[in-house]
This record gives structure tokens, sequence and C-alpha cells, in this order.
């Protein structure tokens, strides 16, 4: 792959995470429970972290000569549908919402591990998969603890 290839999915990479930064700041901003609230400085500081995760990959790929073979890449089946963010957001929509960004962007990051040839680009795209799948798994214990829904209509 070439280089100019392969900045366009960083590029996008870092689009995305940038996008769920927005997304859940945005969210933040308009969502009306404190346990929303902190719910989503969590989710924007882990994207965030990804971004700067993403950034360190780009200065390390312009020193390397070794670049991911992703001939059949396409990176737009990766896409996120956005959706508008509402203050009527329950916690649970939040969650689900987290869950679904979490598991693309964890075969995003599996994909992108798959096609590398270059053992540190392999273990920073695993590492970012593994991250994601964290993110997804926790954010599925969370969805079925029963008491998170029961401060939604009392803390306002």
């Amino acid at each position: 792959m070439k280089r100019k290839e392969f900045d366009k999915v960083i590029d996008f990479a870092i689009k995305r995470e940038e996008g769920a930064v927005i997304f859940y700041q945005n969210l933040k901003d308009i969502v009306y429970f404190k346990e929303k609230q902190d719910l989503l400085e969590t989710l924007i500081e882990m994207e965030r972290v990804h971004v700067e995760v993403l950034e360190s990959i780009r200065l390390k790929i312009m020193k390397h000569v070794l670049l991911p073979q992703l001939q059949s890449f396409d990176v737009e089946v990766f896409s996120i549908n956005e959706i508008i963010p509402s203050p009527d957001m329950s916690y649970r929509d939040i969650l689900r919402i987290a869950i679904q960004r979490e598991e693309q962007s964890f075969r995003f990051y599996q994909k992108l591990a798959s096609e590398c040839i270059d053992d540190e680009l392999i273990l920073l795209f695993k590492r970012l998969a593994a991250e994601e799948v964290g993110h997804k798994i926790h954010f599925e214990r969370l969805i079925d603890e029963p008491d998170k829904q029961v401060g939604e209509t009392n803390d306002q």
C-alpha cells in the first residue's frame, strides 16, 4: 500500500474517533441527568485517547517503510450512521449507541491489524481493537444494571 492510501485510512479512523468525541460532547451538552453526563464524559475521554493513538501511528508510519497491505480495504464499510443526539435519550439509548460504535470500531481495527505486515503496527491496531471490545463489554454490563434506570426519573 502506498503511503497516501494508508494516510487516507488513518485519516478516516481519526475522523471516526473525532466524530465520536463531537457526538458525545453534543449529547452531553443537552442531557439532564448527572449519570448520563458522567457516562458521556467517560466516552469522550476514551475517544480522545484513541485519536492520540492514531496520531502516534501516523508519526510512527512516517519512520517505517512497511505499510499495511490493504488491497481490498474499503473504509466506507466501516462508516457509522450518525444518530442525532436528543435530550430525551435514555441512559440505555446512550449505552446502546456506545456499544454499536465500539463494535464497529473493534471490527475496523481488527481488519487493520490483520492487513499489516509491520509488527509494531499490528500490535498498535490490536491494542486499539482490544480497547474497543473492552469498552463494549463494559457498556454491556452497565446496560444490564437495573439500578441505573431508577436515577433517570429522579435526577434532573
